[in-house]
């Protein structure tokens, strides 16, 4: 879990419908997670990042809230049990919620998901986020590319019906 995720400055050019879409669908009571989709490179990362450094040009109700970023990989780290791993994912999520509430950044969202048609499919994390996908202090930024999407997520209507999803499509010559 790192906090102040996106603190880099590097402005973010040419983007400024996306980033407001980013902004609404946060300020919303419901659906209040967005889901950023697009092909690799076209700069998903780097527009939530750049999102997360200007919170504080997007109204009041982001200047107070922390980003933090979730990584899968270390939550997954050294757990021999997943009665392990919902420990952390609750003890991390009321600890957000105790300061606060705050933004917190999925990159590689799909990654929460067991691969369907595998053998060790039990390693579908996503339902331990579900209690949290409708706290109104937890806001969710989700990160992946569509063909992950259809590959892994596709089929969890329950957890991609609380996200609003945000397709970035590569910026066009003149952006």
């Amino acid at each position: 879990l790192t906090e102040k995720y996106g603190n880099d400055k590097h402005p973010i050019i040419g983007r400024e419908n996306e980033l407001q879409r980013i902004a609404q669908i946060l300020s919303r009571c419901d659906r209040n997670n967005a889901l950023i989709v697009g092909e690799p490179g076209v700069g998903k990362t780097a527009l939530v990042r750049g999102f997360i450094s200007s919170l504080d040009k997007m109204g009041k109700r982001f200047t107070l809230l922390p980003a933090y970023e979730i990584s899968t990989q270390q939550l997954m780290a050294g757990a021999q049990y997943q009665g392990e791993i919902e420990q952390r994912v609750t003890s991390i999520m009321n600890g957000i919620k105790d300061q606060g509430g705050g933004i917190i950044v999925i990159d590689d969202i799909h990654t929460l998901f067991g691969n369907r048609g595998d053998a060790n499919s039990s390693r579908d994390f996503s339902q331990l986020f579900m209690p949290h996908l409708d706290d109104e202090e937890l806001k969710f930024i989700g990160i992946t590319n569509h063909e992950d999407l259809t590959r892994h997520m596709d089929g969890n209507v329950r957890f991609l019906r609380r996200f609003q999803q945000i397709d970035l499509a590569e910026p066009s010559q003149e952006q």
